[in-house]
């Protein structure tokens, strides 16, 4: 109804389509007009804070680091940051979601995106942190292959913790 009663105005004539539902909307709701410009003067805050957070997520310092043969923990302290800045997108994506509802559905989507790539470069973190540190000895001072040399056949049977499989030739 708002949309036939907009087209008979004057003013849709001169291209202010929606002339009659905005003198509508600003009787009924008085504030309605500063809400929605502090809405929009929000919601450009906010693509600014998510574009900076876009130049700062640039890959090229981790690829950079995967280039030259980094250390693991580096390149993994590198992916945490990144992470990071991936969240942070994804929470700007979220309040455009809700200043913005029109393109709510694309603003959550980008979100999921940006929380999904940030738990992967989690993960990939700690696969390489975990490369990072070496690798618990067991028996760093050979007790165990002493006590086998010196004790004997009688002293390897015991030693052994993982029997050879069946038909193959002891050493």
């Amino acid at each position: 109804m708002r949309a036939r009663l907009d087209s008979l105005t004057p003013q849709a004539e001169a291209g202010i389509a929606d002339a009659f539902s905005r003198a509508l909307d600003a009787v009924r709701f008085p504030g309605a007009e500063a809400a929605e410009r502090a809405r929009r003067e929000r919601a450009v805050t906010v693509r600014a804070g998510l574009a900076y957070a876009e130049t700062r997520r640039r890959q090229d310092h981790l690829h950079r680091l995967a280039r030259d043969g980094a250390e693991p923990g580096e390149r993994a302290a590198a992916l945490r940051s990144l992470a990071d800045l991936r969240e942070e997108s994804a929470e700007r994506y979220d309040e455009l979601a809700v200043l913005e509802p029109d393109h709510a559905e694309a603003h959550r989507t980008a979100a999921a995106q940006a929380r999904d790539h940030a738990a992967h470069d989690r993960e990939f973190a700690a696969l390489l942190a975990r490369q990072d540190t070496p690798a618990p000895h067991r028996d760093p001072d050979h007790t165990a292959s002493r006590r086998f040399i010196a004790g004997g056949a009688a002293s390897r049977d015991r030693e052994v913790k993982h029997p050879l499989p069946q038909g193959a030739a002891r050493p």
